[in-house]
């Protein structure tokens, strides 16, 4: 991730960036040095402080495409719908925090131009039409400062997460047993109960007079690009022996559907009392 503290911006401490001067409907460009990637998901998060109350209005937070040449806006990538800092009862000094999203398939949707770069807008109204100044100083909206922005590339894993509306590694939204990583890289689906059918299998099979303990387990088709790596080890003995790749067998994977493979996995018995078989994913 990038992260920018404004109050620290040239050395100065208690700089926060003001938005907005009460009657005066301002948008405020914050551009970056990250080229957009539209195979990428991006998160911007922020803080704010109410600094003069004239009408709790909010402000306006969301992605933007700059030019790498110069700097100038090309387009907004996201709705203007996401307004933060709207309270009932604002209070001077009252803070909070915005965080805004922008996903590959609207990246691609908007058709970025390549090169060109990723950044933040944030648009300060001043009578409740964004797009539309007041005339004169009796409309006025309140006046926000600005700190702590932050961009983060979100990985494969939370775009996984945020197209299903779910969150944290270790949670369990549908109560399968199943965590949300495990639904992910078994290609679950972590809002319906379906661990009896994503989890990994094993049984023995008997082949060319060698008895098999076969391990078949679902692996994600963009593992490689997602970072993962699908590790299958055995142990004679649970207790003193050393998990090791040695004596397993790749016995070949098939296509499930669009996202999954099945991949299938063996290790000899013969001459052993005891066999064990797990799989490590990194």
């Amino acid at each position: 991730s990038t992260s920018v503290a404004i109050d620290d911006i040239n050395g100065d401490s208690n700089n926060e960036m003001q938005l907005g001067w009460g009657y005066e409907e301002v948008a405020v460009l914050f551009s970056t040095t990250t080229p957009i990637d539209s195979n990428k998901d991006y998160k911007f998060s922020g803080s704010w402080e109410i600094d003069t109350l004239f009408s709790p209005l909010g402000f306006v937070a969301g992605i933007a495409e700059f030019s790498a040449a110069d700097g100038s806006l090309e387009q907004r990538l996201t709705p203007d719908g996401n307004v933060f800092g709207y309270t009932v009862s604002p209070t001077v000094g009252e803070t909070g925090s915005f965080e805004v999203t922008v996903t590959s398939a609207q990246l691609q949707s908007a058709g970025v131009t390549a090169g060109n770069i990723i950044g933040l807008f944030l648009h300060h109204d001043d009578d409740g039409t964004i797009y539309d100044e007041a005339d004169g100083f009796d409309d006025k909206g309140d006046v926000y400062l600005i700190d702590d922005i932050s961009l983060y590339e979100i990985d494969p894993f939370e775009q996984w997460m945020l197209a299903y509306g779910v969150s944290g590694a270790t949670n369990d939204a549908d109560s399968d047993g199943l965590d949300n990583w495990n639904e992910y890289i078994f290609g679950g689906n972590p809002t319906n109960s379906d661990a009896s059918s994503v989890l990994p299998m094993v049984g023995m099979v008997p082949e060319s007079g060698t008895n098999w303990l076969e391990y078949v387990y679902r692996r994600r088709n963009d593992y490689v690009a997602a970072g993962l790596t699908y590790t299958v080890e055995a142990t004679t003995n649970l207790v003193s022996g050393t998990w090791s790749t040695n004596g397993v067998l790749d016995a070949g994977y098939g296509s499930m559907n669009a996202e999954i493979d099945s991949v299938t996995n063996r290790v000899s018995t013969d001459g052993q009392s005891e066999q064990f078989i797990r799989l490590r994913v990194e």
